[in-house]
């Protein structure tokens, strides 16, 4: 798959977001699928628990105001075969994986068509979301990262900030936690120092 060339959009959450409060990530993705008129589609084969979390991911979606918020239930490799799971991926305008074990992922759905599906409504606009597990399964050539290493992919330099580290959507700044700010800035300055700037 080329990442210049596709339409959709790719959002990697690194697990524990909001789903309570304002739910600026979840309600991001909503907004990137058509807002009112968002189809989004979830996977659950991540986790332990998936009626559990197909339901709260269903009510938070629908409560960010996305007109269907629905989820495919893939428990075996042949659900990713069906075509009425294929039919549903193509009709939506989001995809969200669920955290958990992404190896529960890879086993149940790849190399199926329902990879295929999900890739094609990649490239043609759709965006395809995921929290922690699922964040890895948003694009399966993203190779493993350390915290603090950051790549550059498409064009765009992705970061893995470390846990504590928070992203602000509405300011689009990085928020560092206590001592870590401190040094942060210090090696900022450091850096600047040598660049001139």
């Amino acid at each position: 798959m080329d990442l210049i060339k596709a339409k959709g959009r790719l959002m990697a959450i690194g697990g524990g977001e909001d789903k309570e409060k304002e739910c600026l990530i979840l309600k991001e993705s909503v907004r990137l699928a058509g807002g009112e008129k968002a189809r989004i589609v979830i996977f659950t084969m991540a986790t332990d628990s998936p009626e559990e979390a197909a339901a709260k991911y269903r009510k938070i979606f629908k409560r960010l105001g996305a007109k269907e918020a629905e989820s495919i239930d893939i428990s075996q490799r042949s659900d990713a075969k069906r075509a009425e799971n294929i039919e549903r991926v193509e009709k939506a305008s989001g995809i969200f994986f669920t955290g958990g074990d992404q190896l529960h992922i890879t086993s149940l759905m790849g190399g199926t068509e329902l990879q295929k599906a999900i890739r094609d409504s990649y490239e043609k606009g759709v965006i395809v979301a995921g929290t922690s597990a699922g964040a890895a399964m948003t694009y399966s050539d993203i190779p493993y990262l350390e915290k603090g290493q950051s790549l550059a992919l498409a064009g765009v330099k992705i970061h893995v900030l470390p846990n504590s580290y928070k992203f602000d959507l509405k300011t689009r700044e990085i928020i560092i936690p206590g001592r870590a700010a401190k040094k942060a800035k210090a090696a900022t300055l450091n850096e600047n120092e040598k660049t001139g700037k």
